[in-house]
């Protein structure tokens, strides 16, 4: 699946709309539902820049890197 929404998700897709009704939208072949799932994955590439600049400019890079390969990993796994 495009579109994984994920608890304490911060986009606008994830807060307005039900992963149930995100699905609907996807099955029925809506625009809309592709629209959230840009929306979403968008959101999501944005904060982790944002995370991974802060974190080089820290110095901490290699253990943020490896936190969120852990939860990433963890979340696929759910």
């Amino acid at each position: 699946m495009l579109f994984r929404s994920q608890e304490g998700c911060g986009c606008p897709a994830c807060r307005r709309y039900s992963r149930a009704y995100i699905r609907h939208l996807l099955k029925a072949k809506e625009m809309l539902g592709m629209r959230l799932c840009v929306l979403h994955n968008l959101y999501f590439y944005n904060t982790m820049m944002e995370e991974i600049r802060e974190a080089l400019d820290q110095g901490r890079f290699g253990d943020y890197k490896k936190r969120k390969l852990e939860s990433m990993a963890k979340s696929l796994d759910q």
